[in-house]
């Protein structure tokens, strides 16, 4: 059996083909023609990621606030780079404080998608299913009993729904990086230590590694 010995060999054995394209790690005829139309592609993706950032900076589009204080747990790159496990530890710390924090997510993947938010668990029981919520949602109401769960495309909505059945102290955005719709009092971005940008994974984002030093820095309503 071989042995891997390096961060990045072991990296390349766990990601999706795709993402092992776009960070570089194919070089072949093929990976290559991909990583040139995904170029092409981030073109678009950075002006529309830039015209929705100037739309919420000029008050186009609204930003809402919900009435307990949000952090926001997101990345700049495609891929995993731990976010996951963040909320899971987040959320733990904010329970042995003796806190009561809600976890909202947008639910991707969920079979049973719908307009209307899903309480996923509250703090004593589970209350969703795998279709209704997704994958992700599921695994955080599993390991964060003591907790609430809640998932839906209008973040700000959910939040609404799980205070008006159940009291909560603080909520956590789940990859709620570009999600300018609700406003946050922290943003906490993660970053893969050995590929920051995501290399050519970056297009899918490129719009907001474009904007970073803004992004991190200015004093706007989302950030």
């Amino acid at each position: 059996m071989p042995v891997i010995n390096t961060k990045t060999e072991r990296r390349k054995t766990v990601l999706p083909w795709w993402e092992l394209i776009l960070r570089g790690h194919r070089n072949d005829l093929f990976a290559q023609s991909i990583r040139r139309f995904a170029r092409l592609g981030s073109w678009g993706f950075a002006a529309g990621v830039k015209g929705r950032d100037l739309a919420y900076q000029h008050g186009w589009l609204t930003v809402k606030r919900l009435p307990q204080p949000t952090i926001c747990i997101g990345n700049i790159t495609v891929g995993g780079t731990g976010k996951t496990p963040l909320v899971i530890r987040l959320t733990k710390d904010l329970l042995a404080q003796g806190l009561r924090p809600a976890v909202l997510l947008r639910g991707y993947k969920r079979e049973k998608a719908g307009r209307q938010p899903v309480l996923v668990r509250d703090a004593r029981h589970i209350h969703a299913t795998v279709a209704e919520a997704g994958d992700e949602a599921m695994e955080l109401a599993a390991r964060l009993p003591g907790a609430c769960v809640g998932v839906g495309a209008d973040r700000h909505a959910v939040g609404n729904y799980i205070l008006e059945h159940y009291p909560v102290d603080c909520f956590i955005l789940d990859d709620g990086f570009q999600h300018h719709r609700l406003e946050r009092d922290i943003n906490i971005v993660t970053v893969d230590v050995t590929d920051p940008w995501g290399g050519e994974a970056s297009f899918c984002r490129r719009g907001s590694c474009a904007s970073l030093p803004k992004r991190f820095g200015a004093q706007t309503p989302w950030s």
